[in-house]
């Protein structure tokens, strides 16, 4: 779509890194935001309709900067979504099993981005990248439905244990 802007392949560049950059420049405060007052499961819907809004933006894109905006706030909530949902994934599983829940998480990111990437080349070669932006849309509206009803945990329980050493 940057191509079909104006923008060469080469010159790509010249608006991701500095979207990127950006983005993380307002995502790193959602994050420690979010951790001081509270308020993780509101940042966590409001990442979600993020990327909700940065699908409509891509349907009815119509320019170059149009694009950069939707981009830029598509960086917001994923770079936001990317760096929680792990966290919150440690947080509820049990001490002993941690390990075992990031691996499935792991493995589902991988197994969802492999899906992505097929599905959506699929409806972006048979019906165009509107509809694939509209579709995505869609998925990401039906995750923030589900969302709501979501409980995260607050923060990770620690428990000090004393330790002497042997002298």
């Amino acid at each position: 779509l940057f191509k079909n802007s104006g923008l060469s392949v080469n010159e790509h560049w010249k608006i991701y890194l500095p979207v990127l950059f950006l983005s993380f420049v307002f995502m790193v405060p959602m994050l420690i935001v979010g951790a001081k007052k509270g308020i993780e499961k509101s940042l966590f819907l409001f990442a979600i309709s993020l990327i909700i809004l940065a699908s409509i933006v891509m349907v009815f894109s119509s320019g170059l900067w149009s694009l950069i905006l939707a981009v830029f706030l598509f960086f917001i909530g994923f770079n936001f979504l990317e760096a929680s949902l792990p966290a919150h994934v440690s947080r509820l599983a049990p001490a002993g099993q941690k390990g075992a829940a990031m691996g499935v998480y792991s493995s589902s990111q991988f197994l969802g981005a492999f899906l992505g990437g097929v599905v959506g080349g699929l409806i972006a070669e048979k019906f165009g990248f509107s509809y694939l932006f509209a579709a995505n849309g869609v998925i990401a509206l039906l995750w923030l439905v589900l969302a709501f009803g979501m409980k995260l945990p607050l923060s990770s329980k620690r428990i000090s244990i004393p330790f002497a050493p042997k002298v």
